[in-house]
């Protein structure tokens, strides 16, 4: 069909400017009178069809009139030309009237065939979209239909008439248009979104094949999963996060080299330049050199007791007795052996070896390599102590010359000056393993340190046993099991073989040992930095991943704020809805949320730290360093206070932190009157400030003493008999007393215990108070039902609206009154 504009043009073209010279010679003035009026007569009927009032149905002008015409008056045109010039001139205006409709019968049969071709392909159209509005026969479909809109549209404007050209709109282009539009409005731009990350997944899939640099393949995977959130599309959601997922959890074994059972591994190099993986044993004597592309056995030296290896400079440093210098160019070589022994960690840093010595306690030895000389690092006047290390790991920032020592605690040794930049503040067992200082973070143990100040503990990479970060690359941090984010903590993947040691190659090619099998494997494991939804939604419940650890409910704007311990995440949750708004990494592992104005705190017990969210998520997170890890908190207007949960230290005193001067002190070292009351360091302590006044309630050893404090004048109130509210759960402050596990007592009378519920309190609200298994109305204090389940935290709402969470199922769930919860 398209094919006729073409021909219908050309066929005009020939028609306006052919002559017929076989009669030119012969015409007469009466032949040519003849051939006009035919082709007047011919011209007249035209016009009539080419009007909407003589052709209301817009058929097609009749073609052989046309055709009849046409020839009449080529007829005419060239019998003119045999008459005088002014002969002539008597018939140009009759032939340009005869012109005039012919050209607009051929506009008006364009836009015939025009129109019946824009049927056709709506109807196409029509048919493929409703069959499946997403496949690309339905694209191509509207592609063609568009097109032929245009050509449509070009064809109408040609049409003389005003009312046949109205008509052809109104018929045909309009009712297209109208078919077209749904799909070019919602259709359309998600299929261009469908087609890119499509087109993204392909490449994704591609890079992590052809082992593309981790950074493109983090790239592609932050795109692709930006543009899923968007998605309006949910089979091309479901489509590509099943490609991801199986994605994720690929790998390959590369190579594996099989040790003698009796072989234990000190300590691995890989040296990329030559190929080469060294690998220590203390047990064997022994440096073995392996190929890195195979993991063949390159060459194997007898050296006594090697602890430590450092690749420098293109030189290897063995730490053994004596300390060996080798060169992987020359293996054939003698090696170079420097007069260092017995060392137990040891860094090589310029013109410098520093070491530690194998002993108890030891310090740091500085070993010239230019003048073979060693000295001590240390401070002269400073305490003797400051400047010994037990077994210490050790790493260092090449760029500011700082060493960074672990063993019981976290130091930070400037080497020009041999001063200590910064030392953590309190003692506690990290559990050994080797430090990192990587692209600005110092990581030892299972934590991430900030290398200027390292009382800030950012945050804990929740490993497991063993929990030692074993190796830092680019984005990711290792353990022996697991793969995590370095940013936000979480476990990207589960390495598919637990290794006791890694060392990781620029192609993020790991290298591991295992000393159940004694077997060093080269592995290539896909590393995908997905984030996963932790919620599933249903009628009035929403179902977590991972258990939602604590929340708030905001009767501002009818919004729950939920913290997910294993997910590092915070909620924004619309409570009339129960749908998730947004899902922020709020730090590591936050276990304590409240709400103090328009801002929300998080307390993260896996860092010292307290996140301060805004009630907008999209406004930035903010951060209050604390003394330790900040487990449990309670916000006043000019004070926090927060205490560790015994998690990561020793530590499980309370401390308060001054929002004026940004320091935080322990609480019971500045209570005034301390000597009135049995004031202690507290153990496993709940605390909760008064919501009528200046008052903190510490509740002390699961109810072994409970104190009230006046938070303005640090002066303790009142002390309770000792054991009266023993028991376990949270503790509930309102206007008439305390509850706490399954106790209440009255503020003025602590004395004894008036009241007893069956099982821990977990709600009190203004007419009824939940326990985890019963409803008790609170003027009177009696169990008015007994629940058909258990729940472990609850909230009603200022519509009596009931929100409960069942940790087992990991549920949150909402009732539309107290009466609806489910009772036996």
């Amino acid at each position: 069909m398209k094919r006729r504009h073409f021909l219908l043009a050309a066929f005009l073209f020939a028609f306006l400017f052919s002559t017929e010279s076989s009669t030119a010679n012969a015409a007469t003035i009466k032949q040519t009178e003849t051939y006009l009026k035919y082709a007047e007569a011919g011209s007249k009927k035209l016009a009539v069809q080419i009007t909407y009032k003589g052709n209301p149905a817009l058929k097609e002008p009749d073609n052989k009139t046309f055709v009849t015409t046409r020839d009449y008056l080529n007829k005419t045109k060239a019998a003119v030309k045999t008459l005088s010039k002014t002969t002539q001139t008597k018939y140009n205006v009759r032939i340009k009237n005869v012109e005039s409709i012919l050209i607009k019968t051929t506009a008006f049969r364009g836009a015939v065939y025009s129109s019946r071709d824009l049927a056709a392909d709506l109807k196409i159209f029509n048919t493929e979209y409703k069959l499946n509005p997403w496949s690309d026969k339905t694209k191509k479909a509207y592609d063609t239909l568009i097109q032929q809109i245009i050509q449509s549209d070009l064809a109408y404007r040609k049409v003389y008439d005003s009312a046949a050209r109205t008509a052809f709109y109104t018929k045909y282009l309009r009712p297209a248009q109208a078919a077209a539009t749904p799909y070019t409005k919602n259709i359309l731009p998600i299929k261009k979104e469908i087609d890119a990350v499509t087109k993204e997944m392909a490449a994704l899939e591609a890079a992590v094949k052809n082992h593309t640099a981790q950074a493109e393949i983090d790239r592609l995977t932050q795109s692709i999963q930006a543009k899923l959130l968007v998605l309006k599309h949910p089979a091309t959601v479901a489509s590509i996060k099943q490609r991801l997922f199986h994605l994720k959890d690929g790998y390959q074994i590369l190579a594996q080299a099989s040790l003698n059972d009796s072989i234990t591994v000190s300590d691995m190099a890989v040296d990329e330049a030559n190929g080469y993986l060294y690998v220590i044993s203390e047990h064997e004597n022994r440096l073995y050199i392996y190929s890195t592309k195979n993991l063949a056995l390159v060459k194997e030296m007898i050296v006594q007791k090697p602890v430590d290896l450092e690749l420098y400079e293109g030189k290897l440093y063995v730490a053994a007795n004596p300390t060996l210098v080798i060169n992987p160019k020359a293996l054939s070589a003698q090696p170079e052996t420097l007069r260092i022994y017995n060392a137990k960690n040891f860094i090589v840093h310029k013109n410098h070896i520093y070491y530690l010595l194998d002993e108890t306690w030891s310090k740091i030895h500085d070993y010239n390599l230019s003048t073979k000389y060693t000295t001590l690092i240390e401070k002269p006047g400073a305490p003797f102590s400051d400047y010994e290390f037990a077994g210490a790991a050790m790493g260092i920032d090449r760029v500011k010359d700082i060493l960074y020592l672990g063993d019981h605690r976290l130091t930070a040794i400037d080497l020009k000056t041999n001063t200590i930049l910064s030392r953590d503040n309190y003692d506690h067992d990290f559990g050994g393993g080797p430090l990192f200082y990587e692209n600005g973070s110092v990581f030892f143990s299972s934590m991430r340190f900030n290398p200027s100040d390292l009382t800030k503990m950012e945050g804990t990479y929740p490993a497991g046993y063993p929990r030692d970060v074993i190796a830092v690359k680019g984005n990711y941090v290792f353990s022996p099991k697991a793969v995590f984010n370095r940013n936000t903590f979480t476990k990207v993947r589960d390495l598919p073989l637990e290794s006791d040691r890694i060392v990781i190659d620029s192609g993020m090619n790991i290298y591991g040992f295992n000393w159940a099998d004694r077997k060093i494997t080269k592995m290539k494991v896909n590393i995908l930095p997905l984030e996963e939804s932790d919620v599933q939604t249903a009628p009035n419940q929403l179902v977590f991943k991972n258990n939602l650890t604590d929340w708030v409910y905001d009767e501002s704007n009818d919004k729950i704020y939920g913290i997910s311990r294993a997910a590092n995440k915070l909620f924004y949750i619309n409570a009339k809805t129960l749908q998730v708004e947004k899902e922020v990494i709020i730090g590591s592992e936050p276990t304590d949320i409240e709400m103090y104005g328009d801002q929300i705190y998080v307390g993260l017990l896996g860092a010292h730290k307290i996140a301060v969210a805004s009630k907008n998520p999209a406004s930035p997170i903010s951060y209050i360093y604390t003394a330790t890890t900040p487990g449990l908190i309670e916000i006043a207007s000019d004070k926090i206070f927060y205490r560790s949960n015994g998690y990561n230290d020793y530590h499980d005193q309370i401390y308060m932190y001054d929002r004026a001067t940004r320091k935080s002190e322990l609480l019971f070292s500045k209570i005034q009157n301390p000597n009135q009351y049995t004031i202690q360091n507290t153990m496993e302590a709940d605390f909760k400030l008064d919501p009528n006044g200046p008052i903190l309630y510490v509740n002390d050893n699961h109810g072994q003493y409970i104190y009230s404090i006046r938070t303005d004048t640090l002066e303790v109130i009142k002390q309770s008999p000792r054991d009266v509210f023993k028991g376990d759960g949270e503790l509930f402050v309102d206007e008439y007393g305390l509850y706490y596990s399954t106790h209440f007592a009255p503020k003025d009378h602590w004395d004894a215990i008036e009241a007893k519920f069956n099982s821990p309190v977990i709600h009190v609200g203004k007419d009824y108070i939940f326990t985890q298994n019963a409803l008790y109305e609170k003027s009177t204090l009696t169990r008015v039902a007994d629940l058909k389940e258990n729940w472990h935290s609850a909230y009603i709402n200022a519509q009596n609206e009931v929100f409960l969470l069942n940790e087992e199922q990991k549920l949150l769930k909402t009732f539309t009154s107290v009466e609806e919860v489910p009772k036996q």
